[in-house]
């Protein structure tokens, strides 16, 4: 067995209560490496094709990576892993803090829970100890009191706690699961999942070592990889200071940032959301997750306005382009507090605040009113509203029903047969970055296995940060997000952060010398593409089954036929169908359905 994993995987059944540990084949780990990889090969092989995802069909994965618990830097996240209630498609999502450390520390690579509670539950694990126990007493409770419960509880202040507040219960539709109060594994719906499964938390912790192949190789890569954080110029120089706060300046001298649900792509007034003003007016702090010394996360205080007194952390862009621009909000103590009721409610707050804007848009153009919004004025820039719609949302109270289904749904509910404003692809709401002035966001919103994710293959780093590509071409794009494709998943499944990758810092040779390290194994780079292109396309055959090819990978009509009506990006659309033609080439998938070739199958092992 190679060193860096523990080789043993929980199953959970919360139907029957049994709980069994398993074995990892040495073949699951050559070919998928751990994270993500193994996440989609479990599900693909295990959930039957068009299973409920809130059903007890559906199985729940927790999965780490081979280089997590080591001194390899930026190695706090853990993935979660499901099929999407929001899309139906397969869904991965990722959050950082110590929870996943914790889970190696206590002797699992991975949790595979199934099945469902008839009553509310939470999973405790220590070390060798794993238990359902009852939680009716949790049931109800946001993110943080089940966190402080748990602890106080279990008399353990160390516990690690992933768990759901009342937006999972409710199964709003893109829940999140919460650990650390503050990091969220939140795109796609998956604390629904948790929700449908009656399981309130998992409640971990270890005491166990992490073997590695070699100590003094480890010492190595992780000095190598932190000297290039170091060197990397303005990274290193903003984001220890900033967070990725400092990203809301940028869209907007760029002309990408969303503004009232993706109309505009300047904010008016944007630097009171700025990196800047956040750091001036309210940070007290820094917070990492573990094994990181860049510390973007920044506790803060709100001394003045909606929420004095609040002190809470994790102030991130896309966070502050959700419940700012993109709602028409610029007052940053509303933004910082509704980003805290998010996280307690435990609701994704990029599809929360893409949904509200939609709903603000369909008001202002009188598609929807008051007698459909519970008397609430729902108007760009109204943060009263919004922070009330969140409330709404969690506990799908009144119109909160509804936009708890997500932008998708509520657009086909308040406009069935006019123009379309929800800004989704696959009914995963889409991130802040108008592909309008990017064009390769364009296709990575596009052709994302888990509907319009910015993070699937970042192209910003060389369009915008960088400024190697011309952003406003489509030229080439194909190419760029099937390289960063296949990256980002083979990152996701060592599991590291992904900062350095988007920035264009660390290469997939680095990753490839921090694996063989801690496992004693020797990937190349070239080795860790082919592997992220097998994973890739092994989560594209599982959206196959379940009806998704190419008519799915869309955009909304806005970003096609409406020019930017502003800014440095202005007068520019998307023209998809040319790359998509160019992207289906290359990955040598069917040029009409978007289905991977029966010969792409099997070089890579697919069959």
């Amino acid at each position: 067995m190679m060193k860096g994993y523990t080789n043993v995987f929980l199953r959970v059944n919360l139907t029957t209560g049994r709980i069994v540990k398993q074995a990892l084949p040495p073949s699951l780990i050559r070919d998928y490496l751990g994270g993500k990889g193994i996440a989609a090969k479990i599900l693909y092989d295990e959930v039957p094709a068009r299973c409920d995802p809130l059903g007890p069909e559906n199985k729940l994965i927790f999965i780490t990576g081979p280089v997590q618990g080591t001194i390899i830097p930026l190695t706090g996240r853990h993935c979660v892993y499901s099929k999407s209630p929001l899309t139906g498609t397969i869904c991965d999502s990722y959050s950082g803090g110590f929870f996943g450390v914790e889970l190696k520390y206590a002797g699992y690579d991975g949790i595979i829970i199934e099945g469902a509670a008839n009553r509310p539950v939470y999973l405790s694990i220590n070390s060798d100890t794993a238990e359902i126990r009852d939680a009716d007493a949790y049931w109800g409770l946001d993110t943080h009191e089940t966190e402080n419960r748990l602890r106080e509880d279990c008399g353990e202040e160390a516990l690690q706690v992933a768990c759901i507040g009342q937006g999972g219960e409710n199964l709003v539709k893109y829940a999140s699961i919460i650990n650390n109060k503050h990091n969220a594994a939140a795109r796609g719906g998956l604390g629904a999942v948790m929700g449908s499964k009656k399981l309130k938390a998992v409640a971990v912790r270890g005491t166990k070592d992490v073997c590695v192949s070699s100590v003094s190789d480890v010492f190595a890569a992780s000095r190598a990889a932190q000297e290039k954080l170091e060197n990397s110029g303005v990274f290193w120089e903003n984001f220890p200071g900033y967070g990725t706060s400092v990203t809301v300046g940028v869209t907007n001298i760029f002309g990408i940032h969303p503004t009232d649900n993706f109309q505009k792509g300047v904010m008016e007034d944007f630097e009171n959301l700025s990196g800047d003003a956040l750091k001036e007016r309210m940070v007290i702090g820094q917070k990492a997750c573990f094994g990181c010394n860049i510390s973007c996360n920044k506790a803060a205080r709100i001394d003045r306005g909606i929420g004095k007194g609040l002190v809470t952390d994790r102030q991130e862009y896309e966070t502050m382009f959700a419940l700012g621009g993109e709602c028409g909000n610029s007052n940053l103590e509303s933004v910082i507090y509704g980003g805290h009721l998010c996280n307690r409610y435990g609701i994704d707050t990029i599809s929360a605040g893409v949904t509200i804007g939609l709903a603000m848009e369909l008001f202002e153009r009188g598609h929807l009113s008051k007698n459909d919004t519970d008397g609430l004025e729902f108007t760009f820039g109204n943060d009263e509203t919004m922070l009330k719609a969140i409330e709404m949302i969690a506990m799908r109270h009144g119109f909160g029903n509804l936009m708890a289904e997500g932008s998708k749904a509520l657009a086909a509910a308040s406009l069935p047969e006019g123009p379309d404003y929800s800004m989704q692809v696959k009914g995963l709401e889409i991130a802040g970055y108008d592909p309008r002035g990017a064009k390769g966001m364009a296709v990575c919103y596009a052709t994302a296995n888990r509907g319009a994710c910015h993070n699937y293959s970042y192209t910003i780093g060389p369009e915008m940060w960088t400024e190697e590509l011309d952003r406003f071409t489509g030229e080439g794009k194909a190419q760029l997000n099937i390289d960063l494709q296949d990256l980002t998943a083979a990152v996701n499944s060592t599991i590291l952060c992904k900062f350095p990758f988007d920035n264009v810092i660390w290469t997939l040779d680095d990753v490839a010398e921090m694996i063989n390290s801690v496992t004693g194994a020797a990937y190349t780079g070239k080795d860790l593409a082919r592997i992220g292109e097998r994973i890739y396309t092994l989560e594209r055959m599982f959206n196959v089954r379940e009806g998704f090819g190419r008519k799915e990978d869309t955009l909304p009509s806005r970003f096609i036929a409406e020019p930017m009506p502003d800014g440095p990006a202005a007068g520019h659309t998307v023209d998809l169908e040319t790359m998509l033609d160019e992207y289906y080439r290359l990955r040598e998938w069917d040029l009409d359905t978007g289905i991977p070739e029966k010969s792409t199958r099997a070089r890579l092992g697919l069959m």
